[in-house]
């Protein structure tokens, strides 16, 4: 039977980040601390109640991108990702 000492050695706890940008027209939205080895998670219009997740990537550190994808000019998006330890590969 494990110890409790090595079962706490094998968890790794993420950290889910919630953060609001101002919406764009279809192409790159900055989001200031998103990384390109972060995992995105949701990136949701809040003044249209849209779900546009499938639309976006992590494209560059500070950078989502939904090119050719729905506007979100006017609006705010609130964009979740996972913020992975850069010794993890997503």
């Amino acid at each position: 039977m494990p110890t409790t000492n090595q079962i706490e050695k094998s968890f790794i706890w993420p950290d889910i980040v919630y953060t609001a940008v101002a919406g764009a027209v279809a192409g790159d939205v900055a989001v200031a601390d998103i990384r390109t080895v972060d995992r995105l998670l949701a990136v949701l219009d809040t003044v249209a109640g849209a779900d546009l997740t499938a639309e976006f990537t992590i494209t560059a550190d500070g950078t989502i991108n939904n090119a050719a994808g729905t506007s979100s000019a006017g609006n705010a998006l609130l964009v979740i990702y996972l913020n992975t330890p850069e010794s993890i590969e997503p």
